[in-house]
């Protein structure tokens, strides 16, 4: 009889192990391994696409003292931009991912101070080509700086009036936003971009400063 008992024990003692223990691995394991679904790492793209607004200054004029349709006196041209950004690159930790990135933007004249450029409805596209640096912080909010090389082209609104030579120089820029996972690998977010342009051309050189607001893709 205590044999028996002995033999009973043991195989609901084996039931429960069987039945338990699994489950219980499995309630300890689920949150590390939906942590692991939801982290950045691997490969790093990053589109960036909004409106904002630009304002182009004239700098020094050029050297050999040859004409310019430049005029003095504050913004030569304001206007609605449009910058797109693409990032392509690799995350080296969870936190942080380098990148090159190509800029696009178009600037639509809406102002032109003292200088006849912005009231011929003239208007400037450029395109920008770098490097850059994405980090990640608490509940994916990033910050990214980015230095590129940029070149300028001018078109004109039909008036038939002298525009600047074409323009190329550095752009710096900063975007600062937040993100939202939308599946595994995907987020979606919106951010601040600030950019400042140092250009310089036949004419002289010119100041270009954007600010615009943004809605953010990735697949990280």
């Amino acid at each position: 009889m205590k044999k028996k008992r002995i033999e009973r024990a043991l195989a609901q003692g084996l039931l429960l192990s069987l039945l338990g223990c699994p489950t219980a691995g499995l309630a300890q394991t689920a949150k590390p391994n939906e942590s692991m679904d939801y982290r950045h790492h691997g490969l790093f793209v990053h589109l960036t696409a909004g409106l904002g607004a630009r304002f182009l200054f004239a700098g020094a004029p050029a050297k050999d003292g040859g004409p310019s349709p430049r005029l003095g006196g504050g913004a030569e041209l304001v206007g609605l931009d449009t910058p797109d950004v693409l990032a392509l690159g690799w995350s080296l930790k969870e936190e942080l991912a380098v990148h090159a990135q190509v800029v696009l933007g178009f600037t639509t004249a809406l102002r032109g101070m003292d200088n006849p450029i912005g009231a011929s409805g003239a208007s400037a596209g450029y395109a920008a080509v770098g490097l850059g640096a994405t980090a990640y912080g608490i509940t994916d909010v990033f910050a990214t700086p980015m230095v590129s090389y940029v070149r300028m082209g001018w078109f004109d609104g039909g008036s038939g009036l002298p525009l600047p030579a074409s323009l190329q120089g550095v752009m710096v820029g900063l975007q600062f936003g937040k993100e939202w996972w939308l599946a595994r690998r995907f987020l979606l977010g919106v951010t601040g971009q600030l950019d400042y342009q140092w250009l310089s051309g036949d004419d002289g050189t010119w100041h270009g400063l954007g600010v615009g607001a943004l809605a953010t893709l990735a697949i990280n």
